[in-house]
């Protein structure tokens, strides 16, 4: 007669099994893929924390850099579609976000920098083998992306 392991010693068990992979190969089990945020968003998010620390300090300009999470040493293209500062959702329509499309790992839309930013044109690069600069402008209380090199 065998007796099976109570169902909590299962779950642990399990979670060991995962954390040796993790551990052992240092990559994220496919498990956790879902989760993780595309290139869109990672960038969306990363103009919008960008906005509000320039509009807390005392600068007028601002310029963060941008590198795809699987590096640089890829063909990849950023595209900010122009949109006015919308703070309080809901936003108006059309609803014009960025997009990010990347040779390796996961490009993606996302339109969360929107309620930091404002574009006055529509601005679009591609790029190999450097990172992105972002051009941000405070003029008053408002932030404005202004420019991509």
């Amino acid at each position: 007669m065998s007796k099976s392991l109570p169902r909590s010693h299962n779950r642990r068990t399990v979670a060991l099994f995962l954390m040796l992979i993790v551990l052992s190969t240092g990559r994220q089990p496919a498990v956790a893929a879902p989760f993780r945020l595309d290139e869109g968003e990672r960038l969306s998010e990363q103009i919008a924390r960008a906005a509000k620390h320039l509009q807390r300090s005392s600068d007028s300009e601002m310029t963060i850099l941008y590198r795809p999470r699987q590096g640089v040493q890829q063909h990849y293209k950023v595209e900010l579609a122009k949109v006015r500062w919308q703070p309080h959702p809901p936003m108006e329509p059309p609803y014009p976000g960025l997009a990010v499309t990347v040779e390796k790992g996961s490009g993606g839309y996302c339109d969360a920098h929107v309620k930091a930013v404002g574009v006055p044109i529509a601005l679009r690069i591609e790029k190999f083998g450097e990172p992105t600069e972002i051009v941000l402008r405070k003029a008053g209380n408002e932030v404005d992306v202004v420019a991509l090199r």
